[in-house]
């Protein structure tokens, strides 16, 4: 079973790109998606009072 990490706890997790990985750059439209992803999870939350 995976283990359930807090926010905090993985923020504070290191970060390793291998260097097979391909080079990956985030357009304006791919930010205003990741933001409005999460502006909808947290409305749903609100909304429906969801435990995430």
């Amino acid at each position: 079973m995976a283990k359930i990490l807090s926010v905090d706890n993985l923020l504070k997790m290191p970060l390793v790109i291998p260097n097979y990985q391909r080079p990956y750059k985030w357009t304006t439209q791919n930010i205003d998606a990741l933001l409005n992803d999460i502006s909808d999870a947290i409305n749903d939350y609100q909304k429906y009072n969801f435990k995430y």
